[in-house]
């Protein structure tokens, strides 16, 4: 990648044992003092948890950081700290707590966590194929096949960088209409919109009714546990139509104080931000309109700033695993992890002034 000038030259570098390593800690540290003093300037922020194993045995908690900066809604790991063997909810809060203490981050600047709460699924595949020759269970497996499909395509639209609240909102209550619509279907035995079943029953001589009332019982259960943990979802989205586009009337501003709807009104009619709204991403839309409506597009920031799904935390553990290997278990990740993943550029002129050269005697 070099010429031999230049390696001849890096050889004449030195360098110690533990140099690389201590530079990358200069950096991690560098790196999660640029985060912290941007959430402080920020004065809100929004956490994202999440746990897993690495190849040691370890718990690693993973935590990024979601908060307005000069022009948009950034995010950004802020930590990743080993656990002890068997972690209680109080010790998961002191390992947190201690960061902010250390960093002089305020608990009540946080105001929105978002966590895993999805269950673990074990599938049990023992006597799989002893079954195969069951039309009738083929027909609940082809049914299962179409559902968790589905199911996938709505995670995966969920997942990505920079994935505000809203987005979750329409594509989850886009998905429990289609659960009802789904649901009417098979009172009518149509079940088309489920190709695999579809053809498997078009195939086969089993019985439609009894598959039917097998698959209606699941996708009302299924509506109804989407109810309860997305709960008042509809509501909740229809009350944020005024950021989701303020050129629109809507009733959703009727439950802003009228200090906030006055700056709507007058915001409506700004054409020059309507044509910033047409080029920009909704959170860089709102930063612009806060510089002109303060207050307006500060609330505005407020709704938007929560994590839609611990995506950024999935994405980082397999950075850890590649970082953390058999032959690297005893590695302390967290400096390495943290300067693997930034977005933000370690200070380096800053770091370089800090340290004496090291000649060789």
């Amino acid at each position: 990648m070099i010429d031999k000038k230049a390696a001849e030259a890096l050889k004449k570098v030195p360098l110690s044992n533990n140099t690389v390593s201590r530079r990358i800690n200069d950096m991690s540290v560098n790196i999660i003092g640029q985060v912290v003093d941007k959430i402080k300037l920020a004065g809100q922020f929004a956490l994202q948890l999440d746990e897993m194993t690495d190849v040691s045995g370890e718990a690693q908690l993973l935590s990024f950081v979601r908060y307005k900066d000069a022009s948009d809604i950034n995010e950004h790991i802020l930590f990743c700290k080993t656990l002890p063997g068997k972690t209680t909810g109080e010790e998961l809060f002191q390992v947190i707590d201690s960061f902010f203490r250390e960093h002089d981050l305020q608990w009540k600047t946080c105001s929105h966590i978002c966590t895993d709460g999805a269950a673990a699924m074990t599938v049990r595949v023992k006597g799989l194929f002893g079954h195969l020759e069951d039309d009738k269970w083929v027909a609940r497996l082809a049914y299962l096949a179409d559902v968790l499909t589905k199911l996938n395509e709505l995670n995966l639209s969920l997942q990505g960088k920079e994935s505000h609240i809203l987005k979750l909102y329409d594509k989850v209550q886009g998905f429990t209409k289609n659960l009802k619509l789904w649901e009417r279907k098979y009172d009518e035995v149509d079940v088309s919109c489920f190709p695999l079943l579809n053809a498997h029953l078009a195939t086969t001589a089993v019985a439609r009714g009894p598959v039917v009332k097998l698959v209606q019982a699941h996708l009302s259960k299924l509506c109804t546990d989407f109810n309860h943990y997305f709960q008042d979802i509809e509501n909740k989205s229809e009350r944020l139509d005024w950021v989701r586009n303020p050129f629109i009337v809507s009733e959703s501003s009727n439950s802003l104080p009228a200090m906030l709807q006055e700056p709507l009104m007058e915001l409506s009619s700004d054409r020059g931000l309507k044509m910033a709204y047409a080029e920009k991403s909704l959170t860089e839309f709102w930063c612009d309109v806060e510089k002109e409506y303060p207050e307006l597009g500060k609330h505005a920031l407020i709704e938007l700033l929560p994590f839609g799904s611990t995506y950024l935390c999935k994405v980082t553990f397999s950075a850890l695993t590649h970082i953390k290997t058999k032959q690297r278990n005893r590695l302390d990740v967290e400096t390495s992890l943290v300067t693997a993943v930034s977005t933000l550029p370690p200070e380096l002129s800053k770091l370089m002034k800090d340290k004496q050269a090291q000649l060789s005697h």
